[in-house]
């Protein structure tokens, strides 16, 4: 039973760390599509942002243009003219810049999710290689033990004077006779 121990470690070793990669490469790439998710979200609250902005300067010529009116100034001529048009031009960049920033959050959020998958394979490929490295490691010490054990028992074998090579055994499996051993 205890000759079967050292090959189930091994294979225990290397069911462990091929479970611990495909888990760590799962949950990457569960992070990932919960980055491209929330890339939609800001390209989405983007387009919300840019709509209520419009809304709002509509509503503020609009009431710009009603009080030059009440005021009995010309709408479409001189200052009120140019009021009215920077507050377009002001309005329309407040549009423009709330839409260029919904757009990098987005851009960065799926780089973070392509980063994501791609530390998903290098995990998942890692912890393989990792896992059959260790469980080559444990096959090396478990031939090892192997010939230590052989190693082992070639000590007990006669040794040469002086030397610790061992002398070989004849075929016959008993010891020389008359070499002062």
């Amino acid at each position: 039973m205890a000759h079967y121990a050292a090959p189930l470690a091994i294979g225990l070793q290397l069911a462990g760390g091929i479970y611990g990669a495909v888990n760590q490469s799962d949950t990457l790439r569960a992070q990932a599509g919960v980055d491209e998710a929330n890339a939609q979200l800001a390209e989405m609250d983007g387009a919300r942002q840019t709509e209520d902005l419009r809304r709002k300067a509509r509503a503020t010529q609009g009431e710009a243009m009603a009080a030059l009116g009440m005021n009995g100034t010309a709408i479409g001529t001189g200052s009120a003219l140019d009021v009215i048009t920077q507050n377009a031009i002001d309005a329309e960049w407040d549009v423009l810049n709330a839409r260029h920033a919904a757009g990098r959050q987005a851009d960065a959020l799926r780089a973070e999710a392509a980063g994501k998958r791609s530390e998903a394979k290098a995990a998942l490929w890692g912890g393989l290689i990792g896992a059959g490295a260790q469980a080559l490691g444990g096959y090396a010490s478990f031939t090892q033990s192997g010939r230590v054990a052989a190693a082992g028992a070639a000590g007990r074998m006669p040794r040469a004077p002086g030397t610790t090579m061992p002398v070989p055994m004849p075929s016959g499996g008993t010891r020389p006779t008359g070499t002062g051993f």
